[in-house]
């Protein structure tokens, strides 16, 4: 629920030394002051983050897995070249094109460095 999750984070012992999120120490409140120490602290968290920070357990993450695999065999199979014939339907290539635009659509907008703090960019 969401109530256990914000507890996690939105709690007295966050502002503890070493408090940590998970259980495995990676997600933990960082110690650094400055944007060195924090960029790199930053830079040694997992590129994917693992379900327990979000309060779940591994079943979610193979539930992920399982649903981005349905999905990118739905679109190979949609862009797959079906037989011809003469009922005017799209071609594969047209079929290819439809779901690069959805995925484009679904894409968020690029952050220009105008918009944020210069020192995020250095």
């Amino acid at each position: 629920c969401l109530k256990c999750i914000l507890n996690t984070f939105l709690n007295q012992n966050v502002t503890t030394e070493n408090y940590k999120f998970t259980e495995n120490g990676i997600y933990k409140v960082p110690v650094e002051d400055n944007m060195a120490g924090l960029r790199k602290y930053v830079s040694v968290l997992p590129d994917i983050d693992d379900p327990e920070i979000f309060g779940m357990n591994e079943n979610a993450n193979l539930t992920y897995q399982k649903q981005e695999s349905e999905f990118l065999i739905n679109v190979i199979l949609m862009v797959q070249p079906a037989s011809r014939s003469s009922s005017g339907g799209k071609s594969p290539d047209e079929e290819l094109l439809n779901v690069v635009k959805k995925i484009q659509n679904n894409l968020p907008e690029p952050i220009a460095e105008t918009d944020v703090n210069k020192s995020l960019f250095d």
